[in-house]
């Protein structure tokens, strides 16, 4: 067998999500681009951060 072993913990632990924060370059505000309006607000060359809720 090539690789790890298989054990019963690995079988039923829920792998952590991945990481979907990303910083802006252009306002330095931290955003989750799996929001697409948010992804899309950032991509504008000037803006301001948005405002927190």
């Amino acid at each position: 067998m090539d690789g790890d072993p298989v054990t019963i913990r690995v079988l039923f632990e829920e792998p952590e999500p991945p990481e979907a924060g990303e910083t802006c370059p252009h306002c330095g505000q931290g955003f989750d681009y799996r929001q697409l309006a948010a992804a899309l607000y950032h991509r504008q060359p000037a803006h301001e951060p948005l405002p927190l809720q």
